[in-house]
């Protein structure tokens, strides 16, 4: 009798999931064009931040996990997204590298527009003291959450609009 190894052991834990058969079935299909789905994924995303700042006691733990289901969401989405690689044989051409670069670099730019923006406006925490700071762990965890969703949505958003 052989024993199993650990990597087939996990291989056999991952196909409980569908995610291999995911990837397995849209390896040969070209990247698809997203442009509602992430944009009512990035919406949800907001509307928990948004009831994290201004309710923050009402849901204690709902707004966070409102936050991350936006996160997991394009999380997912990225699976049959437009910046999906068509073939592992194939690698990009330069229209398709051009694309991905600027769709990722216009992800990053809108969470450093967001960023920055937050930080000024905690810097006139002392002039105006009823403005919203972060100040549990929750609060962070939304942040957190909801810039990286912020980041995959956008870049997702813009490459679906860039390709033909």
């Amino acid at each position: 009798m052989t024993r199993k190894t650990i990597h087939e052991c996990l291989d056999q834990v991952a196909e409980l999931t569908p995610f291999p058969r995911v990837a397995r079935d849209g390896h040969g299909q070209r990247p698809r064009p997203r442009r509602i789905l992430p944009a009512l994924l990035l919406a949800v995303a907001t509307f928990g931040m948004a009831i994290q700042i201004t309710r923050p006691d009402a849901l204690a733990i709902g707004a966070p996990i409102i936050v991350m289901l936006g996160f997991i969401g394009l999380s997912l989405l990225q699976l049959s997204g437009p910046l999906r690689q068509p073939s592992i044989d194939r690698p990009l051409d330069e229209r398709e590298v051009r694309d991905h670069d600027r769709s990722n670099m216009a992800g990053l730019a809108v969470m450093a527009f967001i960023t920055i923006g937050f930080a000024c406006l905690a810097s006139l925490g002392n002039l105006f003291p009823d403005i919203w700071l972060p100040s549990t762990p929750d609060d962070w965890r939304a942040i957190a959450f909801f810039l990286i969703a912020t980041v995959i949505g956008t870049k997702m958003l813009y490459a679906s609009w860039v390709m033909p």
